[in-house]
């Protein structure tokens, strides 16, 4: 399942894998992989 809007997904599945250009950079529990300081930096542009 391909989703760019994460808010949906976490009603549905337990964990998530996030790519960014092509690589996985996270995947794990929903919540642990929403604040990984990698997927905040390359998904919502947010210094960690």
């Amino acid at each position: 399942l391909i989703e760019h809007k994460v808010s949906k997904l976490e009603d549905f599945v337990d964990r998530l894998a996030v790519m960014h250009e092509g690589q996985m950079i996270c995947c794990g529990e929903c919540q642990a992989t929403l604040n990984d300081p990698e997927v905040r930096r390359c998904y919502w542009k947010l210094e960690c």
